[in-house]
């Protein structure tokens, strides 16, 4: 009995092979793009971006390059203390993440050294209580938000910030403290009301004289 040749069935599998790869490059691509901060446009050096198991850290410019990521896959892009979020990878191009943590030290301006327990306030409402060391981390007020931070025997300063990090000094006063809320109105008792329907108590005969 006679042997199939084998050589033009390993031809067939070696072109089936090619043709699988090559269809599987052709389907990727090289993810390119750059993070920077949404409000002040600085680069993020640092961000991570994600896809699956796999990272890739932004440079010094806030440059990435993933490769061959699959047509139509989403990246994950997150740095610390900023909204994350998810991109195409066909067309990444710039990546723009907006701040979401504030982190803010406080130091007593005449000794440089941390204050303790410091307040951030906005209005009437008290938005975080700091730690003994003097920082402080609080959801971001926003762009353009004006707070205060105060201490006990400290002045209060009011502060205005786009970043995600913030140094505030405060100066010394013994009678300086954190303004206090007004306390809540207590609402008044309503008034109570007799039963309606009721009789009026009738008047007692007068005594008939006897005989």
């Amino acid at each position: 009995m006679r042997r199939a040749p084998i050589g033009p069935l390993i031809s067939l599998v070696a072109i089936i092979v090619t043709a699988l790869v090559a269809g599987n490059f052709f389907f990727t691509v090289d993810a390119r793009g750059r993070v920077v901060d949404d409000w002040n446009n600085t680069p993020l050096p640092g961000a991570q971006i994600l896809y699956g198991s796999r990272i890739e850290i932004a440079d010094d410019g806030g440059n990435f390059v993933m490769q061959h990521v699959p047509l139509g896959a989403s990246l994950n892009v997150r740095a610390t203390t900023y909204a994350a979020t998810d991109v195409p990878a066909g067309d990444v191009g710039e990546v723009r993440l907006t701040p979401a943590t504030l982190n803010i030290t406080v130091l007593d301006s005449a000794t440089g050294l941390g204050v303790k327990s410091p307040e951030a306030h906005k209005g009437n409402e008290t938005l975080r209580v700091g730690s003994e060391s003097g920082d402080i981390a609080i959801a971001h007020p926003g762009k353009d938000v004006t707070f205060t931070i105060c201490a006990a025997k400290y002045t209060p300063q009011d502060v205005h910030t786009t970043l995600t990090h913030l140094t505030v000094k405060l100066d010394p006063n013994p009678a300086g403290a954190c303004p206090t809320p007004p306390p809540s109105p207590t609402p008044s008792p309503a008034p109570s009301e007799s039963p309606s329907g009721s009789p009026s108590p009738s008047a007692a005969p007068s005594p008939t004289a006897s005989p």
